[in-house]
């Protein structure tokens, strides 16, 4: 998401006519040259690391062809309009109220696309974490009775609390599969854009990329045989499969190598109410 920079296509000259002598016409070269070499140095600035235009003239001189996609420690292509860490959301850090959350991101990223209404979790047998189906203990679950949250899009941010007017930010969700929207679960990343702070890493980006941003990530099996990311900057919520994960499927032989193209699917931080496994 760069701007990109075209290169003046440099000027040609031809002989119009054939030179009756050696000298003069050794001399006319000499001078095309000089031209030549001065047309081309004007039209690439040598800072500008952006491709150069399909639409560019060729030059004498051998130039390295350039990548097409961002380098894996590029920065992000544009601002985005939410930056996430793993203690906070834009402005907002984790303990901040509910209220003030949506409508600090409702400025940013426009109506949500989906809401869960507060709902009250249940124990079993009295006592333990809160589940989201007090009869299901694979359901999801967590330290709060209390919970709610609102996406746009593929970006979910949780909320927790004793009650439903004391809901606070707890965590959140950035995934191309959005499990808590009713109708629309492959969602992806919102307009104007949601990435993590610094890096700019968000859905979509290559594993070279992420794994740039925070050297000591791994790739390793995840549920599904799905390939999950391990060594995260910080704790992550687990929604069944992983708390950070790559498109794909896992290599059984050989788990740590990461597929041929493998994109970020699910990013995310915090607190949130886990499925329970097996």
């Amino acid at each position: 998401m760069n701007a990109r920079t075209t290169t003046a296509p440099a000027r040609t000259t031809r002989l119009g006519t054939r030179l009756a002598t050696g000298a003069v016409l050794a001399a006319t070269l000499g001078l095309l040259a000089a031209c030549g070499s001065q047309d081309v140095a004007g039209g690439v600035a040598a800072q500008d690391p952006a491709p150069a235009s399909d639409s560019a003239s060729p030059t004498n001189a051998p130039v390295a062809a350039a990548s097409p996609t961002p380098a894996p420690d590029s920065p992000p292509v544009a601002d985005p309009a939410v930056e996430l860490s793993g203690t906070t959301v834009g402005d907002n850090g984790f303990g901040d109220a509910r209220a003030a959350t949506v409508a600090a991101l409702t400025d940013r990223l426009g109506e949500p696309t989906a809401t869960v209404e507060p709902q009250r979790f249940e124990q079993i047998d009295g006592s333990g974490p809160w589940y989201q189906s007090g009869g299901d203990n694979l359901s999801p679950a967590w330290d709060y009775p209390v919970f709610a949250t609102t996406c746009w899009d593929g970006f979910c941010v949780l909320f927790g609390g004793e009650t439903a007017d004391d809901l606070e930010l707890r965590g959140w969700e950035l995934a191309t599969y959005n499990r808590w929207h009713e109708t629309r679960k492959d969602a992806g990343v919102p307009e104007p854009g949601v990435a993590l702070a610094e890096s700019g890493v968000t859905l979509g980006d290559s594993w070279e990329r992420l794994h740039a941003a925070y050297p000591r990530t791994e790739t390793h099996w995840a549920e599904g045989a799905a390939v999950g990311v391990g060594g995260t900057p910080w704790a992550t919520i687990f929604d069944g499969v992983d708390g950070w994960r790559m498109s794909g499927f896992v290599d059984y032989e050989h788990p740590e190598r990461t597929p041929d193209d493998s994109v970020v699917t699910r990013l995310s931080a915090g607190e949130g109410p886990e499925p329970g496994c097996c």
